[in-house]
């Protein structure tokens, strides 16, 4: 399913879990999204279902965590 792929962002431990049970083999390819925020826990939680204020907040923590992993990449 995902062999195509070099690289697999995952928000949280659901997304591991499901990734890990769709294809096994790609658990080297998986790069958690929240390692690369500032501070706090590596996991980014779902904005569904959640009120405007914290969809704004986890909006906010996947531009700033998308932004440092290309600066990573980049550098």
């Amino acid at each position: 399913m995902l062999s195509w792929a070099d690289l697999v962002l995952i928000m949280d431990g659901k997304n591991y879990k499901l990734t890990l049970q769709l294809c096994p083999a790609c658990n080297n390819k998986l790069v958690w999204l929240g390692a690369f925020k500032n501070q706090g826990n590596i996991e980014i939680d779902d904005p569904y279902g959640q009120d405007a204020t914290r969809q704004l907040e986890i909006v906010n923590e996947l531009v700033s965590s998308s932004d440092n992993m290309l600066n990573y990449i980049a550098s």
